[in-house]
């Protein structure tokens, strides 16, 4: 019985995304949101995706946030675990050291009608929302960050700003980073500095030419993300002279020894982002 009313709750769940759609890619058309999943729509709040949603035979609740601001509004964020793996018939449970990667989704209910307002699917990546305040029951930008390949020593992952578009929640690409790469938020929230590694080569002890690896010192290609007009614009910077370790402290030693960025900069004024851990770090 449970599995037939929890097919049929997928069933009305597929139906309910798919007449969603043509609004979502509207909204991506003019406004840049994500739309690489057909989940990334508003979803149509009826109990039966409400029931699916609450389904403990399906997901497992890994974090829930309460009180969560977006553009002044209050949500609540469930992260979710799939369990389909078992539910289909394996049962066995996940092993926590692999707990990561195994299949997420995202459901965003709003305070003011206690209904579900977004859904987003991921493939083998855990989700991470953060503020440059490191609160997010406190005004400010709201950020979405997940791996999109690897982990560990090498991996490549996109952060996303989340807003309120036309009265519905949509999540629009800001940059992707990966290993080598340094995040800094600027404490007024309206501007980003990436530092990306760039892969070098020297030469051995023979004379051989050989290519830098993970952890060694690297030039940077620096970038600065601004927001204006409701979105946040690239522009790029210049590259590093020097060769530099990836340490939280590294907008401090650039500003020390370059001549860029330009301007008067405060490293003091900026939060390092650890795009790893998708963790805000303040200090």
């Amino acid at each position: 019985m449970n599995i037939k009313w929890n097919i049929l709750g997928l069933t009305f769940l597929l139906i309910a995304v798919f007449s969603n759609c043509s609004n979502e890619k509207n909204i991506s058309k003019n406004k840049g949101a994500e739309s690489d999943s057909l989940l990334d729509s508003n979803s149509s709040n009826t109990s039966m995706i409400e029931d699916y949603y609450k389904n403990e035979y399906i997901f497992n609740i890994d974090t829930v946030y309460t009180d969560v601001l977006i553009d002044g509004k209050s949500f609540k964020i469930k992260i979710l675990s799939d369990k389909s793996e078992e539910y289909l018939g394996k049962n066995r449970e996940p092993d926590p050291e692999i707990a990561d990667y195994i299949l997420k989704t995202i459901v965003i209910y709003s305070d003011e009608t206690g209904k579900i307002a977004y859904v987003k699917k991921f493939d083998d990546s855990k989700p991470h929302f953060v503020k440059q305040c490191g609160n997010l029951s406190k005004k400010g930008k709201l950020y979405l960050h997940w791996m999109n390949s690897g982990g560990g020593s090498g991996f490549t992952s996109n952060t996303s700003i989340v807003s309120i578009v036309d009265g519905k929640i949509a999540i629009e690409k800001i940059f992707n980073s990966c290993e080598l790469d340094c995040i800094y938020f600027n404490k007024n929230d309206n501007e980003i500095y990436i530092f990306k590694g760039i892969w070098g080569s020297y030469k051995g002890h023979n004379g051989e030419l050989l290519t830098e690896s993970h952890f060694e010192d690297h030039r940077y290609d620096i970038l600065q993300y601004r927001f204006e007009q409701n979105k946040f614009h690239e522009n790029k910077i210049g590259i590093t002279k020097n060769k530099y370790s990836d340490s939280d402290d590294l907008l401090k030693k650039i500003i020390q020894n370059e001549n860029i960025p330009s301007g008067k900069i405060n490293h003091r004024e900026y939060v390092y982002f650890n795009n790893y851990s998708g963790e805000i770090l303040v200090k």
